[in-house]
């Protein structure tokens, strides 16, 4: 783990040391434990954001906004930097942005993330935290806010906060926000059904189906209907288009057939 005394020298590190697409690594600056975040190193090209705004025409039946797909990995970073100080100063659990330079972000820490945590726990506390997470989801979202990667591993819980991280997708720029949110509470089951540390298979499809049952018995603005609806209707065509090979294919498969089974019930 990397030392350093003060901001400069850590801006100095990033420019002549961090390269493009390097991991996020934990640092030590000015005695404090922070995440350096560096820039991505693939930038997709028009041919890549055309064919997928192809794609979320025919899924979503709307033309995404054309230039957020064709963002460069410095404005995704960019992005990601101004969104945590807007929701930070709007009062939610984001981690601290210390230095916003465009080849890294360096964040405050934002703790251990929930899976890790989840997988020291007995099944009641388990199901307990998955309750919690379900309703401060609900009050992030009635707040008007989407997270855009919202899978367990993207988010801690101190005993008194949930804290969100990994705010890099500018979602709300390519589709409605309802259906912004409708996918991070998808993320949210895909997440817990595909982490295989927290038991067998239907031990975890009753962790998302908790988690989805107390989110929407809670959601008092509005209900998703719809967009759960859709979302639910594509991911049936792919659990029947290939469910038939998950005896024998790869554990990516049994996730998305055991989530279509989990949202099946909603």
């Amino acid at each position: 783990m990397h030392t350093f005394t003060n901001i400069e020298d850590c801006v100095h590190y990033i420019h002549h040391r961090l390269r493009p697409g390097d991991d996020v690594q934990p640092v030590i600056l000015g005695g404090k434990r922070y995440f350096l975040k560096p820039v991505g190193a693939k930038h997709y090209g028009p041919l890549r954001s055309v064919f997928t705004a192809l794609a979320m025409k025919i899924a979503l039946g709307h033309w995404p906004a054309f230039t957020a797909l064709n963002r460069s990995p410095e404005q995704r970073l960019a992005f990601e930097g101004q969104r945590l100080r807007s929701l930070l100063q709007a009062g939610e659990s984001v981690p601290e942005v210390l230095i916003s330079d465009p080849k890294a972000l360096v964040l405050s820490d934002a703790g251990t993330p929930i899976d890790a945590q989840m997988r020291q726990m007995d099944a009641v506390k388990r199901h307990e935290l998955v309750e919690r997470l379900a309703l401060d989801q609900v009050r992030f979202h009635e707040a008007g806010y989407w997270h855009g990667a919202a899978q367990i591993r993207n988010i801690s819980w101190n005993g008194e906060h949930f804290c969100r991280f990994d705010l890099e997708e500018d979602l709300a720029a390519i589709m409605p926000l309802n259906l912004c949110q409708a996918m991070d509470v998808f993320l949210g089951v895909y997440s817990l059904v595909g982490e295989g540390a927290l038991g067998a298979m239907q031990e975890r499809q009753a962790l998302a189906t908790n988690y989805l049952t107390t989110y929407r018995r809670n959601l008092v603005q509005h209900h998703l209907d719809s967009e759960f609806a859709l979302i639910y209707r594509w991911l049936k065509r792919i659990a029947i288009a290939v469910g038939w090979t998950q005896n024998f294919a790869g554990n990516d498969i049994k996730v998305i057939v055991g989530t279509q089974q989990v949202m099946s019930k909603h």
